[in-house]
């Protein structure tokens, strides 16, 4: 064996995972990645690797452990902390750029990576990017471990990015609130309190994912907490944001809305006004959950012009303001005004379009379908819903599935065709969705119902909200919709 290839057996051994590409092996060697390569084909040819799937390598578990001896034994301190180094800042700028691309495919929420502006990022790529984390994801999770030797700071370069990165995917919720832990103790040592807090919102996540609200809430609380001492409101805000997000899970509006109150208030006092808008429109959808609509609809009118306002062109801010057209549509529904909903379903759909957001897509094409049932036009609403259909299908949204396949049925029974209405009903009825979601679009239908019935009439019952959500609400002078 050739020094070159020895030296890259040797430094092979640092990668703590299974199996690796290439670019893995190019950012733990010493040599240049011509040089990498020709020496990794020669192991190949040797059978000390193994190729597999095409573009990974595998050693063998009793050659993996040998190379991992003679990585410590013959390795220099120095070659192998540049070894360790190399490979914790090759995965942080993989992860970095796979959590970008992966963002652009999801919902506008609290806990997004910042996109590059103008970036145009197509479904296949974004497809590319996580059959990427789906393979590196247990070396990922290793090599975080294995940047606590490193130091401090290489190990908040990997773990940062990896934690967004892995909400997005199929991360578990004891790896995450592991790697979670991990940050924050190093933004601990590095006394990098925004960090302290970013690492604080990412174990309550974990505990969310698990469904544990009881865990979650109280270490968001502290995170808030710690950040408005700090004066680090950009910090205290991303905490609110997320808090509001888990009481609105459970049910608790009072909660949620005093969490959107206070997050507006740190936003603004950070001078990031596009979050604040965003936690607008948070406050609209629950002023629409307390029947509150002409509040809702005047908010939420406050929140779009702010989102247009402070637009960055990047793919997020155009998938937040998409939401909020949607958002605002749903509410004119319920007052009545279709027209003025078909317009805002309209605005939303095209921007969901803009930027490949299906799940936009899927909602904007139901909701249009129920607008043109509302206004009698069933042929319409027949060909929407089967759109949304094949939408929430691609998406793998049981729900979503569910509601398409219900409103199927309706339109078909207002078009009396009446084979199609067994098919689609029989279909929803022993469908593999689950009874939950079932009973959740039958209140939905017996919502469409109502609305259907009662016109243009307001809403009965508005429910007040907690004094110091109501007196915010009071310095908007909200005035209504247009």
């Amino acid at each position: 064996m050739s020094a070159p290839e020895a030296s890259t057996f040797r430094r092979l051994g640092v990668v703590p995972g299974r199996d690796f590409d290439l670019r893995v092996a190019e950012s733990v060697s010493d040599l240049s990645p011509d040089d990498t390569r020709t020496s990794v084909d020669a192991l190949v040819d040797a059978q000390l690797l193994d190729l597999v799937l095409g573009e990974r390598f595998r050693f063998h578990d009793l050659i993996r452990i040998f190379a991992h001896e003679r990585f410590r034994a013959d390795e220099s301190e120095t070659g192998r902390q540049s070894a360790a180094r190399g490979l914790v800042a090759g995965y942080a700028s993989r992860v970095r750029s796979a959590g970008d691309t992966l963002s652009h495919g999801q919902p506008a929420t609290g806990n997004e990576i910042s996109a590059a502006p103008g970036r145009q990022v197509t479904s296949g790529v974004v497809t590319e990017a996580a059959t990427w984390m789906a393979a590196e994801h247990r070396n990922l999770t290793a090599a975080a471990r294995l940047a606590r030797e490193v130091g401090p700071s290489p190990t908040l370069d990997l773990v940062l990015p990896l934690l967004p990165a892995l909400l997005l995917t199929s991360g578990h919720a004891a790896e995450i609130d592991e790697l979670a832990q991990l940050a924050e103790s190093a933004a601990e040592q590095l006394n990098r309190s925004a960090d302290v807090t970013t690492a604080q919102i990412y174990r309550a996540q974990a505990a969310r994912r698990r469904g544990r609200a009881r865990i979650a809430v109280p270490l968001l609380g502290q995170a808030a907490g710690q950040a408005l001492a700090s004066q680090d409101f950009r910090s205290a805000g991303q905490a609110l944001r997320v808090l509001c997000e888990v009481h609105r899970e459970n049910a608790d509006t009072d909660r949620a809305a005093e969490s959107a109150v206070h997050a507006i208030d740190a936003f603004t006092r950070a001078g990031d006004p596009a979050a604040a808008a965003g936690l607008l429109l948070e406050l609209a959808i629950l002023l629409k959950d307390r029947r509150r609509l002409d509040e809702a609809a005047g908010l939420i009118e406050v929140a779009i012009e702010q989102r247009e306002r402070y637009a960055t062109g990047d793919a997020p801010s155009h998938r937040s303001l998409a939401w909020a057209h949607e958002n605002y549509g749903a509410i004119l529904k319920r007052l009545g005004r279709l027209d003025d909903a078909l317009r805002e379903h309209g605005i939303s759909s095209r921007l969901f379009r803009e930027v490949g957001q299906a799940q936009g897509l899927a909602y904007s094409a139901r909701n249009l379908g129920d607008l043109a049932r509302l206004q009698q036009r069933h042929d319409d609403a027949m060909r929407l819903y089967r759109e949304s259909l094949v939408l929430f299908r691609e998406i793998g949204d049981a729900r979503g599935q569910a509601q398409a396949t219900a409103s199927m049925a309706l339109a078909a029974a207002h078009l009396r065709d009446w084979p199609t209405v067994v098919a689609t009903a029989w279909r929803w009825a022993a469908g593999p969705v689950p009874i939950r979601d079932k009973i959740a679009t039958l209140q939905r239908y017996a919502t469409l119902s109502r609305e259907q019935s009662r016109g243009d009439s307001p809403a009965p019952g508005a429910v007040p909200l907690p004094p110091d959500v109501e007196r915010y609400l009071a310095t908007l002078s909200i005035a209504g919709p247009r």
